[in-house]
Parts: C-alpha cells; sequence; structure tokens
C-alpha cells in the first residue's frame, strides 16, 4: 500500500467538501410562478453514500398558475416530465390560473373530503369527546328563540377548542392510515417513470401537506434520514405562510368552517396582524418560539399553514409505535423490500 503524505490526508477533508453537489437541471429559483418548486436532486440517503438523482423527483404547488414562460422553461429542462397531482381532477379544476400543465397531469387522490370527515367525526366522538360533548344541548337549543345568540356563542367558542386539538400530524396520519392504495400506487408509478429515467413533479395544492407526507414516505425508501426527511419537509413553511400560501389552506378548509376560521384569523379594528398574536391559543412558553406565529392572530391556523420539522418526526414516531417501523408500515399496504430496493435504485445514484 503506498502510503499517503501527512500533508495531503489533511487536504483531503477540504477537497471532499469542495466536491460539486447534484446540480438540477431545473432553476426553480427562477421559475417565480412555479410556487415551492424544488428538485430533490442531491438529497443525501444511504448515511450519505448516495443521493437523490438531479432532475428526476421534484415537488411543487399546484402549477396552475404558472406563466407560458415558466411553463416553457421548466419542460425546455425536463421535456419528458410527468406529472403527479395528489388531488382529485375536480379539485384541480378549481384552481386560478391557464393550467397550462394540465395535459401532463395524472390523479392520485390522496386526502379525499369523505376520508377528511370521518376521521374529524371520529375525534369528534372518540378521544376529543371532551371538547365536544358539552356542545350538544347548546346545538338542541339554538333555534329556541332568546337563546339563539348564546347557544351560538357557544358552540363557535366549543368548535375552536375542538380544531385547536387538530394539528397537522393528525391529517398526515389520517393519509397515512386511510390512503395506503394511493400512497402505494403513487411509489409503483413513480418507481416505473424513475427506471426510465422520466422526470415526475409531485405537487397538490400547497405543496407541503398531500405531497409533503409522499416525499417522506419516497425519501424513506430511498434511505434518507428522519432528520433529512424533516429538513425537507420544512422548507415549505415560508411559502406555506407566505398570504398566498394561506390563502390556499383557507380554501382547503372544510367549507362549513372557512368563514369561521377567517373571523378568528382576522384582527379586531385598530389592531393589525403583527400586534394581535393569539397567545393564549398558545401552550405555556411557546408563544414567540415559532416564527410564523407573529403572522397570525389565531395561532392554530399558523401552525396549519406552516411546516415545523417537528411534526414530520411526530409522524414517525407514531407510525413506528403502530407498524414497528416505517418499513413495516409500507409492508402492510404492500410495498414491499423488493419494491423498495427497486425504487431507491431508480431514484439514487452514487454521492
Amino acid at each position: 500500500m503506498v502510503q499517503q503524505p501527512p500533508w495531503l490526508l489533511l487536504l483531503l477533508p477540504c477537497c471532499a467538501s469542495a466536491l460539486p453537489q447534484a446540480i438540477s437541471p431545473v432553476p426553480a429559483a427562477s421559475l417565480v410562478s412555479l410556487h415551492n418548486l424544488r428538485d430533490l436532486a442531491g438529497t443525501p440517503c444511504r448515511g450519505a453514500t448516495a443521493q437523490i438523482k438531479p432532475g428526476l423527483v421534484l415537488r411543487s404547488a399546484s402549477p396552475a398558475d404558472a406563466t407560458p414562460a415558466d411553463a416553457d422553461e421548466l419542460l425546455r429542462c425536463v421535456p419528458d416530465l410527468q406529472i403527479l397531482d395528489l388531488r382529485s381532477a375536480a379539485d384541480a379544476a378549481c384552481d386560478e390560473g391557464p393550467r397550462l400543465l394540465a395535459g401532463r397531469t395524472r390523479h392520485l387522490e390522496m386526502l379525499p373530503k369523505a376520508t377528511a370527515s370521518k376521521r374529524l367525526t371520529r375525534h369528534v366522538l372518540t378521544d376529543r369527546l371532551r371538547f365536544t360533548f358539552y356542545l350538544l344541548p347548546f346545538r338542541l337549543v339554538r333555534s329556541v328563540p332568546g337563546l339563539r345568540r348564546l347557544s351560538g356563542r357557544v358552540v363557535d367558542r366549543g368548535v375552536r377548542k375542538f380544531l385547536e386539538t387538530i394539528e397537522l400530524s393528525d391529517v398526515y396520519w389520517w393519509i397515512l392510515a386511510e390512503q395506503g392504495d394511493a400512497i402505494r400506487l403513487a411509489l409503483s408509478e413513480i418507481s416505473e417513470a424513475g427506471a426510465a429515467a422520466t422526470p415526475t413533479l409531485i405537487h397538490c395544492a400547497h405543496g407541503k401537506d398531500r405531497t409533503g407526507v409522499l416525499v417522506a414516505v419516497l425519501l424513506h425508501v430511498c434511505g434518507a434520514e428522519v432528520g433529512t426527511i424533516a429538513a425537507d419537509y420544512a422548507r415549505s413553511d415560508e411559502w406555506g405562510c407566505s398570504p398566498m400560501g394561506q390563502d390556499i389552506m383557507l380554501q382547503a378548509m372544510p367549507e362549513r368552517y372557512r368563514e369561521r376560521i377567517r373571523e378568528w384569523n382576522t384582527p379586531p379594528p385598530g389592531e393589525t396582524q403583527s400586534e394581535a398574536v393569539d397567545e393564549a391559543a398558545l401552550p405555556d412558553g411557546e408563544a414567540a418560539r415559532q416564527p410564523f406565529e407573529s403572522a397570525f392572530y389565531w395561532s392554530q391556523f399558523g401552525r396549519w399553514c406552516g411546516a415545523d420539522a417537528e411534526t414530520m418526526r411526530t409522524v414517525f414516531a407514531r407510525v413506528e409505535r403502530k407498524w414497528g417501523s416505517m418499513d413495516g408500515y409500507l409492508d402492510a399496504i404492500g410495498f414491499d423490500a423488493t419494491q423498495r430496493a427497486k425504487l431507491a435504485a431508480a431514484l439514487t445514484c452514487e454521492a
């Protein structure tokens, strides 16, 4: 064995850090009308010995309002792009914009309204019953003259307290628990596309929740650590809390709650949004800890709009308690070790 001189050994770490990272063919930063767009290229996998290939898996918010110039540039960079929208075609049709990329889009619904309603009802009647049980008498007397206003106020406060118990980690759990078939199918399609070197853009409305869950599972299969997965998820925080991101989140709320949420997140006259933080709704010591809280009058809405890395860690921990590991979950939904190996081989390369 040839002995390396000591000075060369000292230089090796510097050289390693200077090695070029995976460079995406997609200039996401310049495609400003494609919101929350990024390439997973270079995401470290398998102990940083591998990484996601460039230009193969992208994620974004809905590209419905992409300008012709940005849509053309995206397709110039990745001509064979296929798009996977994790919503129904009917939901996607409600997007504002020219929808220039709709012809390349396949829809695979990850959170049907029926699933959300089922899970919310289950919470109302089971583990959140302490917040909802006392509301029943007031709901019954809402039509009684003289009691309508009082009962309405009580019910309104009760609904708000109930909704403050619903966290993003709950919603992500609903997707994993209820939509295993859809997740398996999405992973299979992305695997086949990757094997054919065909790029896939994954999106929903916000590009952080349904997309975040599927991308988290996909990155796990490719060998990314939970911390890396959570960090990628958290990159959607700024977009989610932006004015446009807030509006998209509001429109995603159940219609019967939408106006209430708008009111709860609106400061009284004379107060600005930044001055009127709803600190009473925060756990002790949490006020001002979350950077986005100051942008929201109703802090719960801020948590829904945001993308805190801890949310994704919570989801993985919950999966481990239920199935032993994320691999155990994938086995349970029928995406076995052989399929996982194919997906990882299709999407990753040596670092």
